[in-house]
């Protein structure tokens, strides 16, 4: 049904159009009289109309199919032009899709948790709410759609693989906000695409300003899949919520966040979201999941503040090149990531080891200018950054900023703060800062990576904590070890020095010294003065070949 304002409310609103319009006067009855001018009821605003689902025949929390009256209450409102759905607190079962591609037409609950609308068993379409033009011609953005709204409500896929709702070529306005998906089995929560659902790069078909404000996805498992999926956007906005999966549950190859891989996304901003509990199954070590995926389709977006708990792989990753090979993500960002760690070595409580969380924190595999950080006093037994050698594939001039700040040395010598694969590209770098004394880094660089010449790594020494009274001091130790675990580097203070560690993997015999690596050769003297040469990792002191000594009786082979 139609519900009206009150009258009295369009007495007062038409009184002051009179005051405010030249010549619009208005008789008793709020009609112009004969003759007069008559602008008055055209600058009348359009009454409100809202559309109850009760008012077409749903019943709360009755266990009966509640979409022929979700569909009349939407169709009453696109016959308008313009309504507001309401959906009252209660369940409401729905045995398919409601699907609207019409303007100004919205739907609202009373609250998350009080409206409740549940997928019945089974279930006909994807989700339980399409809004825009998923499929059919002709493929153009809605038209006019300004205000289409989906509020204040939650949506349950009741264990199937149902999704709580998508978008389509939506206009600026549109927005989506205190909405709670829960109970999707393998499928997104919330996925978005242009009209039609192409892929590709960006057109004219994205939505468009396009708001998420307040909106979780809540469950799981996702199976190469994401909470979020979100594609075909242009300068949207993510404002708080997030995505939760459930300790109990095994998700893989997932992420709380798939953005860009399957269509154009561009300006898109994710502010103070959070992804948490994205776990494999078993121990975790598989690590095939990550809080957010950038795509090769994503440029010039970012996420600022996100909070980022319980993830086997990655908390962010850039890796594009899956499908077309392209170097996107072009530009991307990942500032001031929130990272919450775990105990070392711990069970999570089902099983999995919670080294391999987030571990790297972030990775680089084929992407082109994008950045991370800073990452501020991350788990030292954890690598932080890792680009993974796709250099061939587009992966260039990507960096991260790490800050150990106060931490134990002895726990950074056990991994790497920092990785560079073998061929990571040498236009890569790393910009760490850390409280003096206690600046202890290891870097492993692949056996092809050109080390500092071409800017591999960047390293900028803080002299001393932000607030120190006295002299400035400088005791940071920079060490960088290739890919073997042979120490190359170690630049210490004011004193920058080759002082190499010897690996453990060499027998006792070792003389404490480090191959000398001229390309993909190594050159060492033995135990015995012996000077031997070997292309690649040495397995032992008296590996390689002999070219000479001590004494000048060895006979230097051809």
């Amino acid at each position: 049904m139609m519900r009206d304002l009150p009258a009295a409310s369009y007495r007062s609103r038409a009184w002051v159009l009179a005051l405010l319009i030249p010549g619009c006067v208005l008789a008793a009855g709020n009609e112009p009289p004969s003759g007069q001018n008559t602008n008055c009821a055209a600058a009348t605003p359009a009454r409100a109309q809202a559309f109850s689902v009760v008012d077409y025949g749903a019943v709360p929390s009755d266990g009966e199919d509640d979409f022929p009256a979700f569909d009349a209450a939407r169709r009453a409102a696109s016959a308008e032009g313009h309504g507001l759905i309401r959906i009252p607190a209660g369940v409401w079962d729905l045995s398919r899709t409601v699907a609207s591609e019409a303007s100004n037409v919205n739907f609202a609950g009373d609250g998350p948790g009080a409206t409740v609308v549940r997928a019945m068993a089974p279930f006909e379409g994807s989700a339980l709410f399409v809004l825009g033009r998923k499929q059919g011609a002709p493929c153009v953005q809605t038209a006019n759609v300004t205000t289409v709204q989906l509020k204040s409500l939650t949506l349950d896929g009741n264990a199937q693989a149902v999704t709580g709702f998508e978008a389509y070529g939506l206009r600026d306005g549109s927005a989506f906000e205190d909405v709670v998906v829960r109970n999707q089995h393998t499928v997104p929560g919330v996925a978005t695409n242009q009209s039609c659902n192409l892929g590709g790069a960006a057109d004219v078909y994205q939505n468009q300003g396009v708001q998420f404000r307040n909106v979780w996805v809540i469950g799981g498992p996702w199976v190469r899949s994401a909470a979020w999926l979100l594609d075909g956007l242009f300068e949207s906005q993510v404002i708080g919520g997030g995505a939760r999966g459930m300790s109990s549950t095994s998700s893989s190859h997932a992420a709380g966040f798939a953005i860009g891989t399957r269509a154009g996304v561009q300006g898109l901003t994710l502010l103070g979201a959070s992804v948490t509990m994205i776990k494999d199954s078993g121990n975790g070590s598989a690590r095939t999941n990550a809080g957010i995926r950038y795509g090769e389709w994503v440029r010039n977006s970012r996420d600022i503040g996100t909070t980022f708990e319980g993830i086997t792989g990655a908390a962010v990753s850039f890796e594009g090149g899956r499908a077309s090979g392209s170097s996107l993500p072009f530009n991307v960002q990942s500032l001031q990531p929130r990272l919450y760690m775990n105990a070392r070595g711990q069970p999570d409580g089902f099983g999995r080891n919670t080294d391999y969380f987030m571990n790297p924190a972030i990775q680089f595999g084929v992407a082109s200018d994008c950045r991370a950080g800073p990452i501020v006093a991350y788990a030292p037994w954890k690598t932080w950054v890792r680009f993974d050698g796709r250099a061939s594939a587009g992966q260039q001039r990507n960096s991260a900023e790490v800050s150990l700040g106060p931490m134990d040395p002895s726990h950074v010598a056990v991994s790497s703060v920092v990785s560079f694969d073998e061929a990571a590209a040498s236009t890569n770098w790393v910009d760490g800062v850390g409280f003096a004394g206690r600046e202890h880094w290891t870097v492993t660089l692949g056996p092809a990576t050109v080390v500092m010449q071409q800017g591999t790594l960047r390293k900028q020494l803080q002299q001393h904590a932000p607030g120190r009274s006295g002299p400035a001091r400088d005791e940071g130790v920079l060490r960088v070890v290739d890919a073997d675990g042979a120490a190359l580097l170690e630049v210490g203070g004011d004193r920058p020095a080759v002082s190499p560690k010897a690996p453990p993997a060499f027998d006792s015999a070792w003389n404490g010294s480090v191959p000398l690596l001229l390309g993909q050769y190594r050159f060492w003297v033995d135990a015995s003065g012996r000077l031997r040469v070997k292309r690649g990792r040495p397995s032992g002191d008296t590996d390689g070949t002999v070219i000479g000594d001590q004494y000048g009786t060895e006979t230097i082979r051809p």
